[in-house]
């Protein structure tokens, strides 16, 4: 034995805090009994196994490392490694619950105090995603009032809450669509601050279901406070007292409490939006149950984040420190499989079903915090002054997203260097080498774009005033020639309006007759002349208008796409789509591309278009490029392209009834060079064809350095 070793045996062995409390805590699924010990200092709970337990109870007098491990030798079954118990020992002495740590040297304390300590800015820094501050110790309130709770919960309160709910249930679905539609008149200030004041409503009965919960079944609730989420403030409940139940089922019901409550909520405020018709009542109602129903399913109920769904789903599949135990296996699978490094499962004795779904929910989560915290910085960076919110937004990519990766990859370095290189990880370096050497290289892509058929010109025949149709010159099929009249609109309402504008200029006229006769008004002279400019400027405007009410052919072609109500007598709205003239001579092609698929075409380029429809499936034509919009489209002039009537451009209605496109799409207009046969107008498709190389990581670099340029402003 060495003397390092020697003098380690011969340590007096640290006496366990005396009010530590320990309970038993519910098995796992294989039957492995547990323990929980708390802390109530530190008001922590800490989950032991068995053997950890025997020794835990062996901490009750003074003694060396030696005697320690002579007890636990005779007096159980445990042959556990020296270095184990030695670094089960250093764990306990590390987290303050022995003795030892009560009797530190004043140097080393200040030392401790020093290196925890932090500037109120640097706190601000790391902090202000998430903190908590508490605000009431509620216990004496909730158990004072528990007999309330105990009355909301009973069995015949339950049975209420359901057929109200399941009525309200049955109002939503007659009426979904207008519940859907109501969703509009709260997109402005007052429906923010409508929303804000619910939630923060909803929220509080959140938090003390509860707290009324974990008290029912005798649990202490030390604090209920605010936590700040990126400086927003939501109310929380501290149950962790639950955690010393060593009944799944009792803290599940804790877990659930607060969802349910926000159920009922929602099923209570969807009964009285159904039979209610004060707008005020159902404008309440509506945003109480939209609310309830929406942080439920996306907030509450997600196990991903550490929320109530989390401990639900923990408690439910029965895994205690669910996400820490998945992550730790998964480290320890990817570090085996992918990196062949050859170390100790950390819970072997579970089934290979069991490890699997560790697995999968450790991925699952990752893949979540990794776009939840590119989230979180993106709404920071929009959130702060320009400034600020880069410097934040840099803090969050460096800490939630970079930092974590760093010290992954430099512990799996260090095991991997530390170790003999194995066969798997040359396999597994070489395909990680791959894959950057295939995203590196320039390669053609299969690209499609939508696309419709066209005439080589075309004229769209809008309305440009409101009124009645008082002449309709033209019929669908008829050929009409440049400068052709084709439908006078009478307007009753510019015509008054020019009448009243009439009338306005004559009055001005004579009250600026009127002031030159007479020297003491002279000084009104400017303002009234100046208001009589204006005034015959809208008269002017308006008679343009007029003559514009009689709508004329701009080229010459053949009216097509005529709508079938126009007639005689027919009112028209300013801007509406009345028909169409095309010119049948040549058709061309135009395709709407994105600002991305535009930079890989270049005029001359031969691209083949593939119509929709069923009938010509198999044909293809040629296409030539003549020329590219460099402006983005913001209407969308063809509706068989747009998304509602299931084309591929996404487009967003006006209150016009105007199609306008969601994202940058450029027109780019094509001639056929084959033969067409069988093609008709405004036939919708699609163009194909193989790009020019491009690199997969160049754009990528592309679109991260226009993004900065864009946003700094430089």
């Amino acid at each position: 034995m060495s003397s390092t070793q020697n003098a380690q045996t011969k340590q007096s062995v640290p006496l366990l805090r005396v009010d530590l409390e320990l309970t038993v805590a519910p098995s796992e699924e294989s039957g492995k009994p547990l323990w929980m010990l708390h802390d109530p200092v530190h008001s922590t709970f800490t989950s032991i196994d068995w053997s950890q337990f025997e020794i835990i109870k062996r901490l009750d007098r003074p003694q060396t490392f030696e005697e320690l491990i002579i007890r636990i030798t005779k007096e159980t079954t445990i042959r556990e490694d020296k270095s184990e118990i030695a670094a089960f020992l250093n764990d306990l002495i590390q987290h303050g619950m022995t003795t030892q740590t009560l009797y530190k040297n004043s140097n080393h304390l200040e030392t401790e105090t020093q290196m925890q300590k932090k500037s109120p800015l640097k706190w601000l820094m790391f902090h202000y995603l998430y903190f908590r501050l508490p605000l009431i110790h509620p216990d004496k309130f909730l158990e004072s009032t528990l007999g309330i709770f105990k009355l909301l919960s009973s069995k015949i309160f339950i049975f209420t809450y359901i057929i109200i709910s399941l009525a309200g249930l049955y109002f939503l679905s007659q009426r979904f669509d207008e519940y859907i539609h109501t969703f509009t008149n709260f997109l402005n200030p007052r429906g923010i601050f409508i929303y804000g004041i619910s939630i923060a409503i909803l929220k509080t009965l959140h938090e003390f279901s509860h707290a009324y919960t974990a008290k029912y079944y005798g649990n202490r609730v030390p604090t209920i406070g605010l936590a700040f989420i990126i400086l927003w403030p939501i109310p929380f409940c501290d149950v962790t007292d639950s955690w010393r139940m060593n009944s799944r089922s009792k803290r599940l019901k804790i877990s659930a409490s607060g969802v349910i409550t926000e159920l009922v909520v929602a099923g209570i405020a969807l009964f009285i939006w159904g039979i209610s018709s004060d707008s005020s009542l159902k404008s309440i109602t509506f945003v109480l149950s939209s609310l309830s129903i929406i942080s439920t399913l996306l907030v509450n109920l997600n196990p991903l984040m550490r929320f109530d769904g989390y401990y639900l789903f923990s408690d439910f599949t029965g895994i205690d420190n669910l996400q820490l135990r998945a992550f730790a296996m998964t480290r320890w699978f990817y570090r085996k499989f992918l990196l062949g490094i050859n170390i100790d499962c950390p819970e072997a004795e579970l089934s290979f079903k069991r490890k699997t779904f560790m697995v999968i929910y450790a991925i699952s989560t990752w893949i979540y915090r990794f776009f939840l915290y590119t989230g979180i910085a993106i709404v920071v960076y929009y959130t702060f002054p320009k400034t600020i919110g880069i410097i934040l937004f840099g803090i969050e990519i460096i800490t939630f997203l970079l930092m974590p990766l760093y010290k992954e990859f430099s512990a799996d370095y260090k095991l991997v260097h530390n170790r003999r290189i194995s066969i798997r990880f040359g396999i597994f370096v070489i395909l990680i080498i791959c894959v950057l050497i295939w995203l590196s290289l320039p390669f053609s892509r299969y690209t499609t774009i939508p696309a419709i058929t066209t005439a080589d010109e075309e004229q769209i025949i809008y309305s440009p005033v409101s009124g009645v149709i008082s002449e309709q010159l033209i019929k669908r099929g008829i050929e009409v020639k440049r400068g052709e009249k084709l439908i006078s609109i009478d307007s009753n309402e510019l015509k008054a309006e020019i009448s009243l504008g009439r009338l306005a200029l004559s009055q001005l006229s004579n009250d600026l007759h009127q002031i030159s006769s007479k020297p003491e008004l002279k000084g009104l002279t400017p303002q009234i002349k100046e208001t009589y400019l204006q005034a015959k400027a809208r008269l002017r405007s308006l008679n343009e208008r007029l003559k514009h009410s009689v709508i004329y052919s701009d080229i010459n072609g053949t009216v097509t796409n005529l709508k079938d109500t126009l007639r005689t007598g027919v009112a028209v709205f300013k801007g509406e789509e009345l028909g169409k003239i095309l010119n049948l001579n040549t058709i061309r092609l135009k395709i709407y591309a994105t600002s991305k698929e535009i930079s890989y075409l270049r005029i001359g380029d031969e691209l083949e278009f593939i119509p929709n429809y069923s009938n010509y499936k198999n044909t293809k034509y040629r296409v030539r490029i003549i020329n590219i919009n460099p402006t983005r489209e913001e209407y969308l002039k063809h509706p068989e392209l747009a998304s509602i009537n299931g084309g591929a451009i996404d487009v967003i209605p006006d209150k016009e009834g105007a199609l306008k496109i969601a994202k940058p799409f450029f027109e780019i207009e094509c001639s056929f060079t084959d033969k067409i046969v069988k093609l008709r107008f405004d036939q919708p498709g699609r163009v194909t064809f193989w790009s020019r190389p491009r690199s997969y990581m160049r754009e990528l670099f592309n679109h991260i350095y226009q993004i900065f340029i864009r946003e700094s402003g430089l």
